[in-house]
């Protein structure tokens, strides 16, 4: 059996509670309550207030914007989804690496004194081995299980460095990331930026992007979310180890994998998730005449990561 499951609101995390659910149903087991969690800004730590001329931009931005609001229908939405499609295809690549292997992968970032994340980027960027805008997806949640928005993310840019040892470079990566999340500033700074937006101005961006020009303000926020065909070259979203179980009843979960959705301002994006002991990676990409560079990419990347060893 094969669940396939997508995003209808929340983090990658908010879907494994989802498969979790799922199974229990086929299992005849009993359902716990999931409330759906919106996070504001006055749920964020107030270390992680905006600078206040950035504030005072944005605001700015979203009150012109408000003179000229529009609400999107059911109907605009089937647009720029039917545009998006007739333009753009997709594909993606998964590998499942055994206990063994993922073992070897943890013991290597053990021994590097960084996390398994920065460990997986570095080998991304090695594989790479250009200079690349990196995004990373970072999530906050703590000890919630339901559904909800507790994700944000960080970006920067790096460029393997080949005179160096693996090692050397994912302690220089594990630094970058490292100094960001240490940061409320930045590393709450997409919730803070969404919190401060109307509903519909968010919407915008999207059909300013795929079906038509909605206007200055539209424009502008379409250009500050990077909706543009300048996509980041790596995406990483890694929901590491998940906390649900594999065995329900008569049934259990023998594979899973993530794959993240193609976001509009980047190329690729890696999507790891660890069950059992075993790595899943699959990397979804926009398909276009770069396949077939993509495909060996990926196989490269799987490679270097089993030679860890």
């Amino acid at each position: 059996m094969v669940i396939i499951a997508h995003h209808l609101a929340g983090d990658g995390n908010s879907i494994t509670y989802l498969i979790e659910d799922i199974m229990n149903i086929l299992s005849g087991e009993k359902l716990s309550f999931k409330k759906l969690k919106i996070i504001e800004g006055q749920d964020l730590p107030k270390e992680s207030k905006m600078p206040f001329l950035i504030k005072l931009y944005i605001k700015n931005l979203n009150n012109k914007w408000l003179r000229e609001r529009k609400i999107y229908s059911f109907t605009d939405c089937k647009e720029v989804f039917k545009e998006y499609w007739n333009h753009i295809d997709h594909d993606f690549f998964n590998h499942e690496f055994t206990k063994e292997e993922t073992e070897y992968i943890c013991q290597y970032a053990k021994n590097a004194a960084v996390t398994v994340n920065s460990l997986l980027t570095t080998v991304m960027l090695a594989t790479y081995s250009k200079k690349a805008d990196v995004g990373q997806a970072v999530s906050i949640r703590e000890n919630y299980r339901g559904m909800a928005n507790l994700v944000t993310g960080i970006a920067f840019k790096y460029k393997y460095k080949k005179r160096r040892s693996l090692i050397k470079n994912a302690q220089g990566v594990h630094k970058v990331i490292k100094k960001k999340l240490i940061n409320p500033k930045i590393n709450y700074f997409v919730l803070r930026f969404l919190d401060l937006l109307d509903g519909p101005f968010i919407d915008s961006a999207c059909v300013n992007r795929y079906v038509h020009k909605a206007g200055s303000p539209s424009n502008t926020l379409c250009n500050l979310m990077q909706y543009s065909e300048n996509l980041r070259d790596i995406g990483v979203s890694n929901l590491m180890k998940v906390d649900i179980r594999s065995n329900y009843g008569e049934m259990r979960i023998d594979h899973l994998a993530f794959l993240p959705p193609i976001v509009p301002y980047a190329h690729r994006i890696c999507g790891a998730v660890t069950l059992e002991g075993k790595l899943n990676l699959t990397m979804h990409i926009v398909k276009d005449e770069m396949f077939q560079k993509e495909q060996i990419y990926f196989n490269n990347l799987i490679l270097r990561l089993q030679d860890l060893k």
